[in-house]
């Protein structure tokens, strides 16, 4: 799988766990220069088509999408 974050710059996702919680998922894992994230997921949207899963997410003050290819 290749997760993709797209933000003001594209940073290939090298792996990433997403973490079930009552409130608020949470997405952890390393890009592929090596930075470490711990997201908390606001509201979660998934968008299905033949090939991908988008997984949209609000991180205050901007937005983050998180593409996983199935």
């Amino acid at each position: 799988s290749n997760l993709r974050s797209i933000s003001n710059e594209e940073e290939i996702i090298d792996c990433a766990n997403i973490i079930p919680a009552k409130s608020m998922p949470i997405i952890t894992g390393k890009t592929h220069s090596g930075v470490s994230f711990d997201l908390q997921i606001g509201s979660i949207e998934s968008l299905f088509s033949s090939n991908f899963v988008r997984l949209a997410f609000q991180l205050d003050p901007r937005q983050v999408l998180v593409y996983h290819w199935l």
